[in-house]
């Protein structure tokens, strides 16, 4: 029993904390959260693979570009305005296979 809970706890440690999300869950929260704004470049978002979208922007960093969309720049809100269902790590994910369509 005590061996079962244990191997229970290690699994579910990660979302018991908040979690962290991995590349993948970056593709499936970029096309749920990100998609609408990025993939038209609504409201002068930069649109997702277009490398002349994001040249001003690149410079700055992928560390710099990740806090912006975490806490908001110009026309986005903090976290695309889902802030109430997004975490920072979530965020992040996206944010990197975001800027992956454009290293």
């Amino acid at each position: 029993m005590r061996v079962t809970m244990m191997a229970i706890l290690i699994v579910l440690a990660p979302s018991l904390s908040g979690g962290y999300a991995s590349a993948a869950d970056g593709r499936e929260i970029y096309d749920s959260y990100c998609a609408l704004c990025h993939n038209k470049g609504m409201l002068d978002a930069p649109r997702f693979g277009e490398k002349k979208d994001w040249k001003k922007r690149l410079p700055k960093g992928d560390e710099e570009l990740t806090s912006n969309a975490i806490n908001g720049l110009n026309n986005m809100p903090p976290k695309g305005g889902y802030k109430r269902v997004l975490g920072n790590d979530d965020v992040a994910a996206a944010t990197q296979y975001l800027l992956q369509s454009v290293h």
